[in-house]
């Protein structure tokens, strides 16, 4: 008798693994990048170098490392329960 599919354990490859890291470690950069950008150009708009963009990088490290952790460790921002699946923290859900 096959276990339900709910209990079975699914092995992701390492790929997938790498891939997701890369993804987060790519909108971290993203996030950083647009965020300093937008200050920069609100800096040449105004003549008021370099106040936007030091708020913008801060505000865009913050931002960026938020969304790196709530991405990364699922359920340590929220009310405990994990939103991926395939987290290695996450437990088989009943039914």
């Amino acid at each position: 008798m096959a276990a339900p599919q709910s209990l079975r354990h699914t092995t992701r490859s390492p790929k997938s693994v790498l891939y997701r890291y890369a993804g987060v470690g790519t909108q971290f950069a993203a996030t950083l990048g647009v965020f300093g950008f937008v200050g920069y150009w609100l800096d040449e708009k105004c003549g008021s170098q370099p106040w936007f963009l030091l708020v913008g990088i801060f505000l865009g490290f913050g931002l960026g490392l938020y969304s790196m952790v709530s991405k990364l460790s699922p359920g340590l921002l929220s009310d405990g329960e994990a939103d991926d699946e395939d987290s290695p923290t996450s437990t088989p859900r009943q039914r």
